[in-house]
């Protein structure tokens, strides 16, 4: 797929002395001309009128400003131009509807399904223990049906979030720590898992349950925006690539 119609150059992108600045910073380089790269793709994607309007009453609504009047007040103190402040409102918009222009549904299906396990989803009961054999003993009181989970966390665990107590999520599988996250994929709904180490802390977890996060709108839109900085962070490196190797054959 060829997202950019003339063949592109970091000299064509780069005045020289600009370039000078980054011969001994790459990383900032690709920083910089990744956002050049998207910057030119948004050129083409409008935006409708009423997405804009409803991005700025959101936002006014948001920061307590009644008015149009306040609101251009507010963009001079902060020294920005009204258009620059409308486009950064509908930005997110923007780059969906560019990585929808650029990948279809099949291909952001495609690449969901390659990566689903990311997106699964569980809730679970969590205690946390300074030593194996208070877990253990705690074990055995919830399997044996001697204590519920809520006792032991309120007279044993260790509490890292009082107000939330021992049940997490529903929350995604993949943000967990990884030796969490592989007891939670292999267990079955209902399972009470037996205590194990993670960072000096003993840990119990039963789960409760266990879904895959639908394919909706807002993962279709999270897939294709990642399948664009993939591929202009391989049109980056590509051009860095050429250039240096430019350079090197003077």
């Amino acid at each position: 797929m060829e997202f950019f119609k003339d063949k592109l150059s970091i000299k064509k992108i780069f005045k020289e002395e600009i370039l000078f600045l980054f011969d001994n910073d790459k990383i900032f380089l690709k920083k910089i001309l990744d956002e050049i790269l998207i910057q030119n793709l948004l050129k083409n994607i409008k935006i409708e009128d009423s997405v804009k309007k409803y991005s700025i009453n959101k936002f006014m609504k948001k920061n307590n400003i009644k008015n149009t009047d306040q609101l251009n007040d507010y963009l001079q103190k902060i020294n920005v131009s009204f258009k620059d402040f409308e486009n950064e409102l509908v930005r997110e918009n923007m780059l969906n509807k560019l990585a929808f222009k650029l990948f279809t549904d099949k291909v952001i299906y495609e690449s969901y399904v390659k990566q689903r396990n990311k997106y699964d989803i569980a809730t679970y009961y969590l205690l946390r223990f300074k030593e194996k054999s208070l877990a253990l003993d705690c074990f055995f009181q919830i399997q044996c049906k001697e204590k519920t989970i809520q006792e032991i966390y309120d007279m044993y665990s260790i509490k890292v979030n009082s107000i939330k107590g021992p049940k997490v999520g529903p929350s995604l599988i993949s943000k967990a720590h990884p030796d969490l996250a592989k007891k939670l994929k292999k267990m079955q709904v209902g399972e009470l898992c037996e205590p194990f180490l993670i960072n000096n802390i003993w840990l119990i977890i039963k789960l409760e349950e266990k879904s895959l996060l639908k394919f909706d709108d807002k993962i279709k839109s999270n897939i294709a925006r990642q399948l664009l900085y993939v591929r202009i962070d391989q049109i980056s490196e590509s051009l860095i690539a050429d250039y240096e190797l430019e350079k090197i054959n003077g």
